[in-house]
């Protein structure tokens, strides 16, 4: 618990240890007081420095070794990061990549729609709905989505496909999507081998 510092006993007792403290602190000097007058400066050779002064000396040598190491710095420096940088002697092997935006910018048309008068949210919707009709190569860099993997440019393959008209696709995407790959044809359709056939000759 804290001391009642409002009680004289509690007084009288500080009061006496403080007055222990000063006669040992007089003991201690007047043992040793040959020794501290003779090893102390003398007078002549105080030059009295202020603590500003001492305090400026000791910035001033700092100064001097941040100048050093910053120009040891800028040497090292780089301005810009490891993948924005150009190939230098450090980053020899690294070679620069440019990344392509995953989405085409929209047409000035398409985003006007948002800014027409239309009802409570009107707007918003028309501009989805005619982004919803676009195709996916119109809309995007890249496949970014599985759901275009199988309608991704159908017009540039060798079937010259085009895009599904009126969601009659089924046909196509069930031999896209069949585990074991595109069905073969029924042996009827098939053209007749010699084999199967015998020659008729009349009895």
């Amino acid at each position: 618990m804290p001391l009642d510092y409002s009680n004289p006993l509690i007084q009288k007792f500080l009061i006496e240890r403080q007055n222990q403290e000063n006669l040992k602190c007089m003991k201690w000097f007047l043992k040793n007081k040959e020794k501290i007058i003779k090893n102390a400066p003398k007078i002549e050779n105080c030059r009295h420095y202020t603590t500003e002064q001492i305090s400026k000396t000791h910035m001033e040598a700092g100064m001097k070794i941040l100048s050093k190491q910053n120009d040891v710095s800028i040497h090292h420096r780089r301005k810009t990061p490891m993948e924005d940088a150009e190939t230098t002697i450090l980053n020899g092997f690294f070679e620069k990549i440019e990344k392509v935006p995953i989405m085409k910018p929209v047409d000035p048309k398409e985003s006007s729609i948002l800014y027409t008068d239309l009802a409570a949210g009107g707007g918003r919707h028309a501009y989805l709905n005619t982004r919803y009709h676009k195709l996916p190569e119109d809309k995007y860099t890249s496949c970014v989505t599985t759901n275009n993997d199988y309608g991704w440019k159908l017009n540039e393959n060798e079937l010259k496909r085009g895009p599904p008209e009126h969601n009659r696709y089924s046909i196509f995407v069930h031999d896209l999507v069949r585990r074991s790959g595109a069905h073969p044809d029924p042996p009827e359709s098939l053209k007749p081998k010699d084999a199967q056939y015998i020659r008729c000759v009349g009895l």
